[in-house]
């Protein structure tokens, strides 16, 4: 049981770490020009975008994928995505 806890930690520490890692460039462009503080541009970023863009278009798995992130009453940190949205909302 010690080795599973441990190597789920580990697993979830990995995770972790390459989503904090910076994006390729045209990424973080986008995200720059849509308002997102650079200090906050990251993979995690990145894959929040993608979703919001996917939701936007009426992707039913992406809204509610979306809708339980904003939902969520974990007391985790998670990025302010509302730039992205409103960002998504003035394009139509």
């Amino acid at each position: 049981m010690f080795y599973l806890k441990n190597k789920e930690n580990s697993l979830e520490s990995t995770i972790k770490t390459i989503l904090s890692l910076p994006p390729q460039e045209s990424d973080a462009q986008r995200l720059k020009d849509l308002g997102v503080k650079k200090d906050k541009i990251n993979l995690q970023t990145v894959m929040l975008e993608a979703l919001v863009q996917k939701a936007a278009k009426g992707e039913v798995t992406a809204i509610k994928e979306v809708l339980s992130i904003l939902d969520s009453k974990k007391e985790q940190s998670r990025p302010d995505i509302s730039v992205l949205y409103k960002a998504l909302q003035d394009e139509d």
